[in-house]
């Protein structure tokens, strides 16, 4: 009776074993609607043209040697899509209730518990729109080049000495 047990639920023991996998990344198609990875299971078996389900809103191009975690729809070992992509380069650790956006080269934007965010980056900060509105006091630490016109609706102080605007 056990052994008939056995080779009944065998094939259905296989099948949701095989559903979630994990592996490393190894090329990426980034040209189509939905990435197309090809991924190589901790198994060692190559498989090619695994689509990348991602976040709606957010994209990301993950360096080879990312570990992906892979799922077979319906156990179809002919549909596989990549549910998650990490690697090791995250910013870490992060307390409770921040998120990070991140790139492998160190520039990153963090959402701090607190409400603050802080930007980092090693090259240019570029901020485009119809017009761009700060509230709250701001703070330069460093020059300021306008290349616009400038208009003051109050007062201008420079160096804690206020000036005579007309």
């Amino acid at each position: 009776m056990i052994d008939h047990l056995k080779r009944v639920i065998g094939p259905l023991e296989r099948r949701v074993r095989s559903m979630l996998m994990r592996g490393t990344l190894a090329a990426t198609d980034d040209s189509q609607d939905l990435q197309q990875l090809q991924v190589t299971r901790l198994e060692g078996e190559t498989l090619d043209g695994c689509e990348r389900i991602g976040q709606y809103g957010f994209t990301s191009f993950a360096p080879n040697g990312s570990e992906v975690v892979i799922a077979q729809i319906g156990s179809n070992p002919d549909h596989q899509v990549i549910l998650g992509v990490d690697d090791k380069s995250r910013p870490h650790p992060l307390a409770a209730g921040q998120v990070a956006i991140y790139d492998g080269a160190g520039t990153k934007i963090v959402l701090y518990a607190d409400g603050s965010i802080r930007i980092i980056a090693g090259g240019t900060v570029t901020i485009e729109g119809g017009s761009i509105y700060l509230a709250g006091p701001t703070t330069i630490n460093g020059n300021l080049h306008v290349t616009g016109n400038v208009a003051i609706d109050d007062s201008v102080t420079v160096g804690g000495t206020p000036l005579d605007v007309p």
